[in-house]
């Protein structure tokens, strides 16, 4: 799975803040939001099993850190309260 980033300017006016939300890349169309047929697809996989199973990325391997999109927006909230 592709793993691409957009400036979001809701998240943005709610955090007072520029902020990048995530985009999905499912079948090579991007979408704002998780397609519900990349959801099924992903949760028949693990059920089933899968022949064309999609490929782990190296972030998997690694322990997680906090994207800095997401660091500035937990950040920007903390402030305004």
């Amino acid at each position: 799975m592709d793993f691409k980033e957009s400036l979001c300017e809701p998240c943005g006016d709610l955090c007072g803040n520029e902020v990048d939300c995530r985009v999905w890349v499912y079948k090579g169309k991007e979408y704002n939001v998780p397609p519900k047929a990349m959801i099924i697809d992903a949760i028949l996989r693990e059920i089933y099993g899968n022949t064309e199973k999609m490929p782990d990325s190296e972030a998997n391997k690694e322990p997680y850190q906090l994207p800095e999109n997401l660091r500035r927006f937990f950040e920007s909230n903390k402030n305004a309260i």
